[in-house]
């Protein structure tokens, strides 16, 4: 949560307090929460006293006749002014560092066609983005298109994962539940007791559906859209590198079969090989003038014995 100070405020706009504060009647002191004076000087008699607000929460107080409020509402105005600037700083910053993040997993996707690597790396990226106790992926089968493959970072409970997946993989739309517990489409199942909320969004590629990716967290806490937005973003990136590590891994199969019926084929050519060159090598002996001889003389003993 972004916080404002009250004492770097008056700093950084001192001219313009010091010029109003010297422009008064009457004297005026300004505390922060704390109730140290920041500016002025200490005066008993005063006991008018006016809230320094940044939105709701008070960050300090003036004291002083009636001009005190008029410098009240000033330094909240500068507050909020500095509030504003500050969660801008930090909605920037926090944007670049989705934006690093976001690219150094391209280059890290890119880098390797081992379906299980690619899966860890995205899983591990995810959990820099986004708070969560785990994080899961969850591919489905090529040829059933039910609940296959689960990669985690923390081994959560597969039964969970498929129950999460279920209504993604049905209507190809992802959610966000923040109290499983009281959710009518999570049933009170001691699988699901120790989750308190998670993501879940689908991993599409141009041929269709072929996953979920969920965040999860056993402790109370709000995911918000731009949680949603940041793991859909994630999903996307994710979906094809995921695919073309599956066709690499199918092309892989294919020529490992291919390779294995060359091998049983070129087995059955050797024996087919060996049979025709023992037949050769029969007729090449039986075929010879002292072969016919012997079968002559072998002919005539038989008629002989008759």
């Amino acid at each position: 949560m972004v916080q404002v100070n009250l004492k770097r405020v008056l700093k950084k706009s001192g001219a313009t307090i010091g010029t109003l504060l010297n422009g008064l009647s009457a004297p005026v002191q300004i505390y922060d929460a704390s109730g140290t004076l920041l500016a002025g000087q200490p005066n008993s008699a005063q006991t008018e006293k006016y809230p320094v607000l940044v939105g709701e929460r008070q960050i300090g107080w003036t004291i002083g006749s009636g001009d005190s409020e008029i410098v009240a509402t000033v330094l909240s105005a500068l507050c909020d002014r500095e509030l504003e600037l500050k969660t801008l700083a930090d909605e920037v910053l926090d944007q670049y560092r989705e934006i690093n993040l976001l690219y150094n997993l391209s280059e890290k996707l890119t880098a390797s066609l081992d379906i299980t690597i690619v899966c860890q790396t995205v899983l591990t990226e995810v959990h820099k983005l986004i708070p969560a106790t785990d994080a899961a992926i969850l591919l489905t089968d090529s040829a059933t298109k039910d609940a296959g493959s689960i990669f985690s970072l923390n081994n959560v409970n597969h039964t969970a994962i498929k129950h999460f997946a279920a209504t993604v993989l049905a209507t190809a739309k992802g959610e966000i539940v923040n109290e499983v517990a009281t959710d009518a489409n999570n049933p009170s199942s001691s699988e699901l007791q120790t989750i308190k909320a998670f993501i879940t969004v689908p991993l599409k590629t141009e041929q269709g559906i072929i996953g979920v990716m969920n965040v999860i967290h056993c402790q109370t806490i709000h995911y918000t859209a731009q949680h949603f937005k940041l793991l859909s973003t994630v999903a996307s990136q994710a979906a094809q590198a995921i695919a073309n590590a599956q066709f690499y891994r199918q092309q892989v199969r294919e020529a490992k079969a291919r390779e294995e019926k060359l091998q049983q084929q070129l087995q059955e050519l050797r024996l087919e090989v060996d049979v025709a060159k023992r037949s050769r090598q029969v007729a090449e002996i039986t075929e010879t003038e002292y072969f016919q001889q012997l079968q002559q003389r072998a002919g005539q003993l038989r008629r002989n014995r008759q």
